[in-house]
């Protein structure tokens, strides 16, 4: 038996078909670059609802620390002590993460991965506490 009849060598009729393939689609793509704005049809733009009663308010402070307020309508509400627990827990576990992640280097698990993103995370709720702190909460 040949090579090809045992399967080592790889067919070329499929890999001819995927070529062609490929380049239809190159091809395709391309050609659409090429045509007039105004052959192109555009979605319809639907306006937005008007937004009535819109507070701003200001993102100046005057001091060290911003108030609470920038925290948003959660994080604002929770004192110092549960937010910097809340990023000591985050960062342990961020950190686990990218530890057991990096001792099995040859198999990534996704989940560790995302363990591993709790890290940022952690530093963020570390400042929010000290705003809170700064704050008096």
């Amino acid at each position: 038996r040949s090579d090809r009849e045992k399967g080592i060598l790889p067919d070329t009729n499929l890999n001819s078909k995927m070529r062609t393939a490929a380049i239809l689609i190159a091809f395709a793509s391309v050609a659409t670059a090429f045509v007039p704005s105004s052959v192109v049809r555009s979605r319809a733009r639907v306006p937005a609802p008007a937004r009535e009663n819109v507070v701003v308010q200001s993102t100046f402070w005057d001091g060290a620390a911003p108030p609470s307020q920038v925290l948003g309508p959660f994080l604002s509400k929770q004192s110092s002590s549960t937010l910097g627990l809340a990023s000591l827990i985050f960062l342990a576990a961020g950190l686990y993460s990218c530890h057991t992640n990096n001792v099995n280097l040859p198999v990534v698990t996704p989940g560790l991965v995302l363990g591993a993103n709790l890290t940022p995370i952690s530093w963020g709720l570390h400042v929010a506490s000290w705003v809170q702190k700064q704050n008096g909460k």
